[in-house]
């Protein structure tokens, strides 16, 4: 069907065209497209990009001022019925803009007869999406401008009706349709994550302002639609739906879970993206099954940037919901650098958030070794910020074991100056730092599943005790630090620089040998069946901890079909230069008076796991005497218990 010198056409087998019987296409002769949608995107703050609707076909041409009126009108029409559209059962949806399209376009045309012409049918049509046109330039405002477009390039807005007219029977695919509520820093980045993924992503803020400023700012980056009230979700997604909740852990969780309740369906699926608290979440899936809405605790670690370019994911929950929405949280996860991605099932109930947690535990240890590595070399050695910077930037090179994401954000700190004075802007920081909870519940678990973790717990303290003011006050019982210090350059601060070097390396072997030690308590515990070498895997990309030595514990799990994390390649590692330059920058920095709690615990914790006799036959003896405890004798079996007098009674 055609329509004399009109632009709009439906092409079919009769034209010369591949016929499929469920698409039509129809064409609009609208030059100059891109420039069209940068300029509406610029001066117009209600104009979304529509090229971030899917089946969108753009190609370039110079258009005139009464052509980009032309196609502001058509274009413009079309984005407010679709952004609109949960307002229209989405079976209606194409029609809808079907007869929106026809009305605007003759209105257009009788207005503007000269702007249209009949698109030829020769030309074949490559259908392709804004996404992934050709790579733009930027502008000084950071706005994308489009390359050059041929002499012979038609301008053509393609839409596929029947994807359109059936949205409501083929629900979308699961896949490909998400609803974030929670637009903060996390938040934000995996909506925006979704996006580039291909994903059509509903977003909903409590403040509606925020939502709509997300919209502006990120639009060209995909297709989003902001919701002003959680009703509208009923609408505005097809069921079963995928809800990912990234707001604060704790009692904003339970609170849009209620909210959501009488609002979805049953099969729909929330995802607890936050840090909660792992019991919480097995409260939480119990809750929402009653209504048969399911329910996934997934722990996210990446930061903001990880969050946008590919986190580590780390859910758990009934192993069926987890298959129904793996393949686009699976898509936005990292790389593992070995053919994989940073994602994998955990185990039921709370187990993703647990290994969250655990993860952030052992974050805790490392990140308190490092600073009392730089401590040391700053108070014994007397490094200067930028002698620092190369230090770090040295045990962050390839090959060492301290290669990973902590070592290269550390080195990369003492290199920034301070805006307001002279100094570097790490010195200018107040030392107290701060912990939003998951540090305190990784010692928690450690303590109720019998898991030593002394670094994880000694970080912790370093934490609270940077913050203890009136405790600190008490600085005139300090013991001055060394006024001579090492020559930078010297054979002396080479020996220096390699034994504190040992020190954070002994620490950080023990802070992961601490974190999946936790694991597997909990895990045989709670009959969890925590996936210790996938673990291990998904940790390699995208998460805080990423490292060099994740391949050996992935490796050893492995091995061992995660029993144990010992190793050959771990093994190597504690040779006797390690341990000796462990053993004397502790000495010295005890010497100077320097705290090195973490670095401590972790020597202790190795000499406490080589060493077959402990002090604690002692320890025994005393809760015999004072409490008939009883003790067990290594010269009887183990469930033999003996109790002594050790001193004569007074009764």
């Amino acid at each position: 069907m055609a329509r004399g010198e009109g632009g709009l056409k439906r092409t079919g087998p009769r034209e010369g065209r591949p016929h499929n019987e469920q698409t039509d296409h129809l064409f609009l002769h609208c030059p100059g497209i891109q420039p069209l949608l940068h300029y509406a995107h610029d001066h117009l703050w209600f104009f979304p990009i529509p090229a971030t609707l899917p089946e969108f076909i753009l190609v370039t041409k110079p258009l005139t001022p009464l052509e980009a009126l032309t196609n502001i009108l058509v274009l413009h029409c079309l984005w407010a019925v679709i952004s609109q559209s949960h307002l229209f059962p989405p079976a209606h949806i194409a029609s809808n803009l079907f007869s929106l399209f026809r009305f605007t376009l003759r209105a257009c045309r009788a207005r503007f007869p000269q702007l249209f012409r009949t698109t030829p049918t020769a030309t074949p049509i490559r259908t392709t999406t804004f996404q992934k046109t050709k790579k733009k330039k930027k502008t000084r405002e950071g706005r994308p401008i489009s390359p050059p477009a041929s002499s012979s390039s038609l301008g053509v807005l393609s839409m596929r009706r029947h994807n359109l007219a059936n949205l409501g029977e083929r629900g979308r695919s699961e896949n490909m349709e998400c609803c974030v509520i929670g637009l903060g820093t996390m938040g934000a980045s995996l909506a925006r994550n979704a996006a580039r993924r291909g994903a059509r992503v509903v977003i909903y803020n409590r403040s509606p302002e925020r939502g709509e400023e997300f919209v502006r700012k990120y639009r060209h980056e995909g297709n989003f639609l902001p919701v002003h009230q959680l009703e509208d979700l009923k609408t505005s997604m097809a069921t079963p739906r995928l809800i990912i909740v990234m707001v604060t852990a704790g009692d904003a969780i339970d609170a849009i879970n209620d909210s959501l309740l009488p609002i979805l369906d049953p099969g729909d699926i929330v995802v607890d993206g936050g840090n909660s608290n792992y019991r919480d979440t097995e409260r939480r899936i119990a809750k929402m099954s009653q209504r048969g809405i399911h329910f996934v605790g997934m722990g996210v670690s990446g930061g903001e940037e990880g969050a946008l370019l590919g986190p580590s994911m780390m859910p758990g929950g009934d192993p069926a919901t987890w298959a129904r929405c793996s393949a686009l949280l699976t898509s936005m996860a990292a790389d593992d650098g070995v053919g994989g991605k940073c994602a994998c099932y955990c185990g039921p109930g709370g187990a993703g958030h647990f290994v969250k947690v655990t993860h952030n535990g052992i974050e805790y240890a490392i990140m308190q070794s490092l600073a009392e590595g730089y401590d040391i070399l700053r108070k014994v050695g007397g490094l200067t910020p930028s002698q620092l910077h190369e230090v770090f930037t040295q045990w962050n090179a390839e090959g060492s074991i301290l290669r990973s994401f902590l070592v290269e954000i550390t080195a990369a700190i003492f290199s920034v100056r301070d805006t307001e004075t002279p100094n570097m802007l790490v010195d200018m920081i107040r030392p107290h730092a701060e912990q939003k909870g998951t540090g305190y519940w990784t010692v928690e678990a450690s303590l109720h599943y019998g898991a030593p973790a002394p670094t994880i717990a000694a970080a912790l303290f370093a934490r609270f005790l940077s913050g203890a003011k009136e405790l600190r006050a008490h600085n005139n019982l300090a013991v001055p630090h060394p006024t001579d210090h090492i020559e930078w350059g010297t054979p002396a601060m080479s020996v220096f620089l390699r034994q504190v070097r040992s020190t954070v390396e002994l620490s950080t072997i023990m802070s992961y040998i601490q974190g999946f030690e936790i694991l597997k308590a909990a895990s045989n515990a709670e009959h969890w069946n925590i996936p210790l070498a996938e673990i291990a895997r998904i940790w390699r990309g995208g998460c805080i901890i990423r490292s060099a030595l994740l391949p050996i514990f992935q490796k050893a799990f492995v091995t061992t079909e995660g029993r144990d994390w010992m190793s050959d390649d771990l093994k190597h590692l504690f040779t006797d230069e390690l341990l000796d330059g462990a053993r004397r920058t502790l000495s010295l920095a005890t010497l100077n008076g320097i705290p090195v709690a973490a670095l401590s615990a972790s020597l202790s914790y190795y000499d406490s796991i080589c060493e077959p006799n402990l002090p604690q036959n002692l320890v025994q003896a005393q809760r015999d005497c004072f409490g008939a405890h009883t003790y067990g004798r290594i010269d009887k079996p183990e469930t033999e218990k003996f109790h002594t007098q050790w001193i004569p009674s007074q009764l």
